[in-house]
């Protein structure tokens, strides 16, 4: 955890209260109950009282915890906090998703999660061999799985009927879903006129609304299903013209027509499965340039693609100003090679991927490996990839907790831990209705708070 998800020289409230039980029983807390300190603020300047508590009960809390407690003694608290969902109407399967994503980085493993696309045209086969075929290699499934909407049936009429029940059954074995939309060109070909695909009464403007809808039909069969789909729209628009049609578009033209699939999804079709990626392709000054504004998404990342060094650059190339604009960052397009020369098929070590991300990227909460030549199979150490510490594959996607997590997991990040503490005690004495008012008595107090802490689970 950085110290940028932490507050210097903070005071937090411990409450006293009976020893709790448990594996929360450790730390500090009951440390402060045995000096009953009751009802007083209490500042970490006593590091070494803290750090011997720590240390005398590390051998009854995970790594993660450890960790935050030790960050904690020297200092710092915690921030504890939610992410909203950029539509304020998602499920709640999509908001819980997004927190946990975004507290992915926060861990000290299992904190990337990898992703492998499958293609578009010809999709079954591409899944078989990037997909299955990798798990039968290395003994993991991938805990993201991609695919380009768009292509689908453009060639082949039953990519989409055959990639459904694939898709479904990928999200119910705990695998994520992301959905790239590389959009058919609204005028037929050539140059687009943005301003038009916002406009009603031209030919341009039907053409899309077209496409538009056949999308929203294929993600309401998702939705209907229980799928959440990382929703990646209108790629790497800062590229030159030639790449895409609707690249290097007016900023203000792209914004509009952003929103507009963001309130034609949302509001009219009543979507609320999505969570929108904003996802321009690697850049020294233009990533952010097209951004369509924090409430209209959920996610940012970039694609990139490397030669030799992998992720060195990518600072100044989208990684710091993306980061900042607050969203989980994710490289959402990766490859070996260049974006138009593919690399020799085994030339490429995978493993360097994972390395570099711990140097030059560690808020990185997934990648999503592309396909045919670059995808993971087809090159080096995919078992050294998908084996890394710091990686995430299907078998180990938990962002779904259980009843009793959902309730008391006041961050909504699908885990009971300090983090929900500190959130509960930034709001002691606030009056209700509230999630934090467990006994129902209308105040946020000393009863709720021994409620939380016997449920804690450090």
């Amino acid at each position: 955890m950085s110290k940028d998800s932490l507050i210097p020289n903070s005071k937090i409230f411990f409450f006293s209260g009976p020893v709790v039980k448990g594996k929360f029983a450790s730390s500090f807390l009951q440390l402060f109950s045995i000096l009953g300190l009751a009802s007083v603020t209490i500042f970490f300047v006593a590091n070494a009282y803290i750090q011997k508590a720590l240390t005398s009960h590390s051998e009854n809390m995970p790594v993660q915890s450890e960790l935050e407690l030790a960050q904690a003694s020297q200092g710092y608290v915690l921030q504890a906090s939610t992410i909203q969902t950029a539509n304020p109407n998602a499920s709640e399967d999509s908001k819980r998703l997004l927190n946990w994503i975004s507290n992915l980085p926060n861990r000290t493993d299992t904190r990337v999660i990898s992703g492998q696309h499958a293609g578009s045209s010809s999709f079954e086969r591409q899944y078989q061999t990037h997909i299955v075929d990798l798990s039968v290699r290395t003994g993991k499934y991938v805990g993201l799985m991609g695919l380009d909407l768009a292509w689908m049936d453009r060639n082949h009429a039953t990519d989409w009927p055959e990639a459904l029940p694939i898709i479904i059954d990928y999200w119910n074995q705990k695998g994520l879903i992301s959905i790239s939309w590389e959009a058919p060109n609204p005028a037929g070909s050539g140059i687009v006129n943005m301003a038009q695909l916002t406009t009603p009464g031209n030919a341009t403007y039907n053409r899309w609304m077209t496409e538009l809808e056949d999308t929203a039909r294929k993600l309401a069969e998702l939705q209907t299903a229980g799928v959440v789909v990382l929703w990646r729209p209108l790629l790497e628009m800062n590229l030159s013209r030639s790449s895409h049609w609707w690249c290097q578009a007016s900023q203000q033209d792209f914004v509009n027509v952003w929103r507009h699939m963001f309130d034609f999804f949302t509001k009219d079709k009543e979507l609320n499965n999505l969570l929108w990626v904003y996802s321009p392709a690697t850049s020294s000054s233009s990533t952010t340039y097209y951004y369509p504004g924090g409430q209209y998404v959920d996610i940012v990342g970039q694609t990139f693609y490397i030669q030799n060094n992998p992720l060195s650059g990518i600072g100044n190339r989208g990684y710091n100003a993306l980061t900042a604009l607050g969203k989980p960052y994710a490289l959402s397009e990766f490859g070996p090679g260049t974006g138009s020369t593919p690399p020799a098929i085994k030339t490429f070590n995978y493993q360097t991927l994972i390395n570099g991300i711990k140097e030059y990227c560690p808020k990185t909460t997934y990648f999503m490996s592309w396909y045919e030549e670059r995808a993971i199979y087809n090159q080096n150490n995919a078992s050294g990839l998908l084996n890394d510490s710091w990686i995430i594959t299907r078998e180990e996607v938990d962002w779904k907790p259980t009843e009793n997590v959902i309730f008391y997991d006041i961050n909504n990040d699908s885990r009971l831990d300090i983090l929900d503490l500190t959130y509960f005690l930034q709001n002691w004495g606030t009056p209700t209705p509230s999630r934090l008012d467990f006994n129902n008595d209308k105040i946020i107090n000393s009863a709720d708070y021994k409620i939380l802490v016997n449920t804690l689970s450090l």
